[in-house]
């Protein structure tokens, strides 16, 4: 079960969130790829700097990890897209 804050479930928050306003990521497919390059990263940063929905986006990314996209400002993944692989894992513990 997600943490809750603030009282809701982040995803609950977010949801509601969306009904009264659009996330400045709406439409753009580059929030969404399976990878993602730096040089992209630096572009995407501003947008969501300036999302109405900045605060909820984070919530949500930090409690259900989505496994891959740009959230809040940060690129949740690994670098491929693909979840890393326990031998991965172990290597840079």
């Amino acid at each position: 079960m997600a943490a809750q804050v603030g009282g809701m479930n982040p995803a609950v928050r977010l949801d509601r969130a969306l009904r009264d306003r659009v996330p400045a990521c709406n439409g753009d497919a580059r929030f969404t790829e399976d990878k993602l390059q730096l040089r992209k990263s630096t572009v995407l940063l501003p947008i969501c700097a300036g999302c109405p929905l900045f605060i909820e986006c984070g919530e949500y990314a930090e409690t259900a990890r989505p496994p891959v996209g740009f959230w809040a400002g940060k690129w949740r993944g690994s670098a491929s897209g693909k979840p890393k692989s326990k031998k991965t894992k172990e290597a840079a513990a």
